[in-house]
């Protein structure tokens, strides 16, 4: 669509093919085609956007102010296991933010550096929901005697269900920042929460 808007003046809104992708019968100017179909689907898009497609998310309403990318572009942090395992709800720790909806509101789209993707002909409230993303950030600098490294990631440091670290993680990739990865024992230790020391038998 980009290229035959930006090739218009040259080709009229023909492609390579040959075939005209504004082809308004009766409507002999060209630019007045290409501005009747661009109207017509805007209009198209608010009125499904309206209607019961939609509905779930956005109420039937025709106030575009209520169109919110994150009401429509939803995950959810699928565990193996399933059901309280998933993100949202993470056994009750961290339930779904938007009354009604399922999963998390996220930044990204389709085609877009934070990767989201979902189908292009997304046409209804859940199908913009998406399972593949950015699952790992991570960024890693090597200098004389250290590492420095971020990383960003969904979910916790924990599998216990419920437990603190279990979503400790996921606000910092939510909003795409990084907590700091350690590699001295001085660092460990100096930010380590608790200990937990195994010995063996004798």
């Amino acid at each position: 669509m980009r290229h035959l808007l930006e090739e218009f003046p040259a080709r009229g809104g023909v492609g390579a093919s040959g075939i005209n992708f504004f082809n308004v019968p009766g409507v002999a100017s060209g630019a007045d085609r290409r501005d009747t179909l661009i109207l017509k689907s805007l209009a198209d898009g608010l009125t499904r956007l309206s209607g019961a497609p939609f509905s779930p998310v956005f109420a039937n309403s025709a106030n575009q102010n209520d169109y919110r990318w994150g009401r429509l572009h939803r995950l959810v942090l699928e565990h193996t296991l399933g059901g309280p395992f998933n993100i949202p709800p993470s056994g009750g720790l961290f339930p779904p933010p938007l009354p009604g909806l399922a999963g998390i509101p996220v930044d990204g789209g389709y085609g877009s550096v934070d990767a989201a993707i979902h189908p292009v002909r997304a046409d209804s409230s859940d199908v913009f929901m998406f399972t593949r993303g950015a699952a790992t950030r991570f960024v890693s600098e090597a200098g004389p005697g250290q590492v420095r490294a971020e990383a960003s990631l969904p979910g916790g440091i924990s599998g216990t269900l419920g437990g603190p670290q279990s979503v400790n993680l996921l606000a910092g990739w939510l909003t795409n920042d990084t907590f700091p990865l350690l590699f001295r024992n001085s660092d460990v230790q100096q930010q380590a929460v608790s200990v937990t020391k195994f010995i063996p038998v004798e």
